[in-house]
């Protein structure tokens, strides 16, 4: 895996395609706004890090800074992380795109999770490791990929404003940072950006709502003695099409950002 991430580093984005049939490319936190806030921080040669004293990297370590890490002479967001005495500087990466590489790399295992698990499991016998290894991987996936619509939204969406709401029929205003993801989706995107997943394709919009309601079945997770809703929600998870639930995400993140997920130029095929 990690020969996997150098060559993503050192790959380019591609043109994209729908649906995306290869990993996300990996960008640094505010990759399209380095060139106008590279002012803003102080800048460092990686080779002037080598030798500096303990204080000096502790007061590094307070500011965000912007390191030249590429022979391009560009820079990315970094911060300085004392390590034993040893100046390490450590790349920010853009969060949202960190939870969508997670979803990516679970949904795809889980075809051949499912098969073992119905493979192995029959009237006679059951395999129990086969259980945990699809559960596991459908639910990091879909966790990661409510994070990561969360994170976006908290990135892109203006802060500090209201917009106004009705609910019990009353209309009032809402900070947008007090609203739950689902409510985000629906209303607050489409206040701000003037842009409905919902009306450009609907599909994709039910399928990320669907998403958010088995999010919470899973997160709080209900016992009562019984086994019901543990196996009401097994069977939810190996009904669910992950690949289309990716794709319905990658659709949000692409409509109110542009190519904000493409296809990584690598080539690791994964």
């Amino acid at each position: 895996m990690i020969l996997d991430l150098v060559n993503c580093v050192f790959s380019t984005p591609m043109k994209n395609r729908s649906p995306l049939k290869k990993h996300p490319f990996i960008r640094p936190l505010y990759y399209d706004r380095i060139p106008s806030i590279s002012d803003e921080f102080p800048k460092y040669e990686i080779e002037t890090m080598q030798g500096m004293k303990n204080k000096e990297m502790r007061q590094l370590g307070r500011n965000n800074m912007l390191i030249k890490a590429t022979e391009e002479g560009k820079y990315t967001p970094s911060f300085i992380f004392n390590h034993n005495g040893s100046a390490v500087q450590i790349p920010v990466p853009d969060i949202s795109l960190v939870y969508l590489r997670l979803a990516y790399m679970n949904f795809k295992v889980l075809d051949e999770a499912k098969s073992n698990l119905i493979g192995a499991n029959k009237a006679n016998q059951v395999d129990m490791e086969t259980a945990y290894h699809y559960f596991g991987a459908a639910t990091i996936g879909i966790v990661n990929i409510f994070a990561c619509i969360e994170a976006f939204c908290n990135q892109i969406i203006p802060q500090h404003i209201q917009y106004q709401t009705k609910k019990k029929g009353i209309l009032g205003y809402s900070e947008v940072v007090m609203e739950p993801t689902v409510e985000k989706i629906k209303y607050v995107l489409p206040f701000c950006f003037k842009k409905s997943l919902k009306k450009i394709d609907e599909n994709a919009f039910f399928c990320l709502t669907d998403m958010v309601k088995v999010r919470d079945r899973v997160i709080h997770m209900k016992y009562d003695g019984k086994i019901d809703d543990q196996v009401e929600l097994f069977e939810r998870l190996l009904q669910f099409d992950y690949s289309r639930l990716y794709n319905s995400a990658v659709r949000l993140l692409n409509l109110y950002k542009p190519d904000y997920v493409v296809e990584c130029s690598c080539p690791v095929e994964y």
